[in-house]
């Protein structure tokens, strides 16, 4: 039998062993729903797991030479499905070493077909075999445990007796087990104290005490609030208003911001957009004001020295997007935006902060970043992450990482 005859046969009985395997976890996924009793033509009711791993011999075998095989678990041959793209060779053959590739033939190993329509089933196959591994290993810890709980009651007859007959003399007061929390076992090595016997609280009794007070669990201590941080000559106030009065707020003060610092951050489009998005991980609203300035009470619009906008987002990584930030002087630019870079490093718990410069028309027609703000945020450790589009306008993506004490607060419990 020629090479290729091994392999055709080889693929067809694959398929086929493919076939008839996604269709006994099917059959079985309907006998799981249906909850009628089982009867197992095998001898073994656990076949799934033997599923698992009946095809690892596989790898070692001799057909390994004309499929590629996984010695892991693969009881669907996908592996055998994946075609693996070989990059140009980095040197060129010799002439006798061509023409005895020829003459052997050509040794690289069959693909076994996965059509789109099995990549589903073999999913949800591979989902049913791990829900039904982890129902034996919980069974199995089961066990166990109830073999050290009987290796327990020998040990200690006495003991365990005690506590029987105490809660016989009281089994009126309850009226049906609890589940919510089963309670530990005594054990030789503890307290008086700590053997002491209470009912669940919502049946407002308790047993006779043993002697000595009851067991009291520690408290979990709570987060301690951050450090007030030292952010320079600015300071971050929020913005007291609700959703109606955003919109007229953002209108007055963005009036009074250079059209050079407002062409280059979010506009109130983006903002409105955003409101929708609630709760913790919700547009937060900060007036920036510099320690000089001569407003008294609550910072308004028309007295504002900056706005910061930002929302913690939580994905691959927790980070949070600095949406608008804008300033009224632009000289003040620099030192705002690291005041306000290390207010989120001292009240947030992200590990980076992105801010999107806006590409803005100048004055010979053409769109430019503005150089300056993106020295002052290069001079605080931004850097470019990425480009992006939206409009017709393009932005650039500035990312700075949070750094260690002392350069950075220390990040702050989540």
């Amino acid at each position: 039998m020629d090479a290729n005859q091994v392999r055709r046969e080889l693929v067809d009985a694959l398929l086929q062993c493919r076939a008839h395997s996604l269709d006994v976890c099917d059959a079985f996924e309907k006998w799981r729903q249906s909850g009628s009793p089982a009867k197992f033509i095998v001898t073994d009711p656990k076949y799934l797991l033997k599923m698992k791993d009946d095809m690892r011999w596989l790898a070692e075998s001799t057909l390994a030479e004309y499929l590629k095989f996984s010695n892991r678990i693969d009881p669907f041959f996908v592996v055998p499905s994946s075609r693996e793209t070989a990059g140009p060779p980095s040197n060129r053959m010799t002439p006798k070493l061509q023409a005895r590739r020829q003459a052997g033939g050509d040794r690289r190993l069959a693909v076994l077909p996965l059509p789109a329509s099995s990549l589903k089933r073999i999913r949800k196959a591979e989902l049913l075999i791990m829900k039904e591994s982890m129902q034996v290993r919980i069974e199995q810890c089961e066990k166990a445990a109830a073999r050290n709980a009987m290796n327990q009651h020998a040990a200690y007859p006495a003991a365990a007796s005690e506590v029987s007959s105490v809660i016989a003399q009281h089994a009126d007061v309850v009226s049906e087990p609890s589940f919510s929390k089963p309670s530990p076992q005594p054990s030789p090595h503890t307290s008086q104290a700590e053997q002491t016997l209470r009912l669940p609280p919502e049946t407002g009794q308790s047993l006779p005490e043993t002697g000595g007070p009851p067991l009291q669990l520690p408290v979990r201590p709570k987060p301690q609030k951050p450090k007030e941080p030292a952010i320079g000559n600015f300071k971050l106030l929020p913005m007291g208003v609700d959703r109606s009065a955003a919109k007229n707020a953002f209108e007055e003060y963005i009036g009074r911001v250079p059209r050079i610092v407002a062409s280059g951050t979010e506009a109130w489009s983006t903002l409105n957009d955003a409101l929708d998005d609630g709760g913790p991980l919700g547009l937060e609203w900060f007036w920036i004001q510099h320690v000089d300035s001569d407003s008294t009470g609550a910072t308004v619009a028309s007295k504002a020295d900056g706005l910061a906008v930002f929302r913690m987002k939580k994905m691959s990584t927790s980070f949070c997007q600095l949406l608008h930030f804008s300033v009224v002087r632009a000289d003040h630019f620099a030192e705002a935006i690291d005041a306000v870079k290390t207010w989120i490093f001292a009240y947030l718990p992200v590990k980076l902060i992105r801010l999107t410069l806006w590409y803005a028309e100048t004055e010979d027609g053409t769109y430019q970043l503005n150089k300056d703000f993106e020295a002052a945020l290069k001079k605080i450790y931004f850097r470019w992450f990425q480009l992006c589009n939206k409009g017709g306008t393009r932005g650039q993506v500035m990312q700075r990482p949070r750094g260690e004490p002392p350069d950075d607060p220390e990040k702050p419990l989540e």
